[in-house]
């Protein structure tokens, strides 16, 4: 019985949470949506590149103005002479997406990054960019968004894995994504 309760509180709160932003973005013309895309990444470290897919809900709150809940899985891939060192990333960030001049956005994320592989247990992170969105189709009931993101992502974590030569301390860099976003 308890087991019922605590999964319709979830789905209460849910509600309760979409009304309340609702009520919050009255101003914009959409109330929540989703976002799916592909990410390369290219680390500050040259034995590092990576690739990986993301996930976001996306919140407007303003016209213009976006809250987005991001989640991120890559692999980042290294190897130097013999030696390999392979890191799953999940990262898990709070960004805030402002338009400045027509399709383009700044954003500034924020959040935590686990990473396995030998390299740390897991770091903060900072993403810090642009989105741009060359394709927009805005339909009675939703819009479809194409976006591209080019972000410079500041992950410093401990000394804790050592490729050949030189321990691995920063994995700062950029990353770049192309993105599908369906608005309701």
């Amino acid at each position: 019985m308890v087991k019922y309760f605590k999964s319709y509180s979830v789905l209460f709160f849910a509600v309760m949470l979409l009304l309340g932003i609702s009520s919050i973005s009255q101003a914009a013309d959409k109330i929540i949506g989703f976002s799916s895309g592909v990410n390369f990444i290219k680390p500050s470290d040259k034995r590092f590149t990576g690739q990986g897919s993301n996930f976001s809900l996306v919140l407007p709150i303003d016209q213009g103005t976006e809250v987005v809940i991001y989640h991120e899985t890559s692999r980042l891939n290294g190897k130097e002479v013999a030696a390999v060192c392979n890191v799953n990333l999940d990262i898990e960030e709070l960004r805030i997406q402002k338009e400045i001049a027509g399709p383009v956005s700044v954003v500034l994320g924020s959040g935590w990054a686990n990473l396995s592989g030998g390299i740390a247990d897991g770091a903060s992170i900072v993403d810090v960019g642009v989105k741009i969105t060359p394709m927009s189709t805005l339909g009675k009931y939703s819009t479809v968004e194409l976006s591209i993101d080019v972000m410079y992502r500041f992950l410093k974590i401990a000394n804790a894995a050592v490729l050949v030569t030189d321990p691995v301390g920063k994995l700062d860099g950029f990353a770049a994504g192309i993105n599908v976003s369906l608005l309701f």
